[in-house]
Parts: structure tokens; sequence; C-alpha cells
């Protein structure tokens, strides 16, 4: 795998992904199970909302930073994905605003609202059978049958370079 640029990628999705909110969980019982807690460090844990990111999830991200480096004619051609839900979901919904067409592979016991979201993006929905690896099988032989560009959901460098970015929006926010 390349050396990942977090850095480059933050600033590649910047306008596709919203800033989500930081927050501090206080500790008031920390003492109660032996840590001490300074007043002033009462906020040594920290929430980062992505559940209100554009499509509730970090998953947008790697969608984002992975889409937006497609060449010209890979943009033409489309791009297809497996998911359960959230990276179909986010893979529909970059697709849609990039004018990319988008086909999204689920096996049959994803949830229903993802499925409605994924279709709600516009994007082409395939109930691929009753596991998860047939569903990416079928990404897998759309892609090649198609022309189609896979956007893996965790095994592709740009993905993760998208996903990485939530932990510099994390520091910045510190």
């Amino acid at each position: 795998m390349r050396e990942l640029d977090f850095d480059a990628a933050l600033e590649r999705i910047r306008g596709l992904v919203w800033r989500t909110p930081l927050i501090p969980v206080s500790a008031p019982n920390a003492d109660r199970v032996g840590h001490s807690v300074p007043a002033a460090r009462q906020s040594d844990a920290w929430l980062k909302l992505e559940s209100l990111q554009r499509t509730g999830s970090f998953k947008i991200r790697g969608a984002a930073n992975r889409l937006l480096g497609l060449t010209p004619a890979e943009r033409a051609r489309g791009v297809v994905a497996v998911s359960s839900g959230n990276h179909g979901r986010a893979v529909a919904e970059v697709a849609r605003i990039l004018g990319i067409r988008a086909t999204i592979c689920v096996p049959d016991w994803a949830d229903p609202s993802k499925l409605r979201s994924i279709r709600a993006a516009g994007a082409r929905l395939i109930r691929a059978g009753p596991s998860y690896d047939e569903a990416d099988e079928r990404a897998a032989g759309l892609a090649v049958a198609e022309g189609l560009t896979r956007v893996h959901p965790f095994d592709d460098a740009d993905v993760i370079e998208g996903q990485g970015t939530v932990g510099l929006e994390l520091a910045e926010q510190l």
C-alpha cells in the first residue's frame, strides 16, 4: 500500500464533508473507579459526533476522497461498491453530488432505511443474496463486466485516507 497523506485528503474533501462537533464528556465519578481527574481536565474524553455527518457516519469521508480522485474516464464509467449500509449510503451520496453513476451491491439483510437513502441518492441498488460475501462477489463481477471502478469499504488507500481525516479534524478542534 502506498504512503498515506491524511493532510492532503482533508483538504480534498473539505467541500463535501461537514466539520462535525466535538463535545467533552465529563468524568464526575472517576474517583469512584480509582482515577483521580484534576478539575482542569474533567473532559479527558471527547465525542466526535460523526453521526451528524452528511450521511450519518464517517464513511462519507472515505467515499469522498476516493471519488474525488477518479480520472475523468473513471467518472464517466461509474463506480460500484459493496455495503451493508453506511458505506453504500456514502458512495451513493458523493456520486450524486459529483454526477457519477453509482451501483451499490448489498446483502438481502441490509437495513431498509439505509437502502432508502441509497435509492434516494439515485444509485442503482442490487440485492445480491443472503451473505455479504455474495454481495462483494457481485460488485467485483460488475466492475469487470461493466468497467466500473470499485470503491472498497476498507481495503483501499484512498478510502482509508479519507476516513482517517476524522482524526486530523479532531486534533484541530482540541
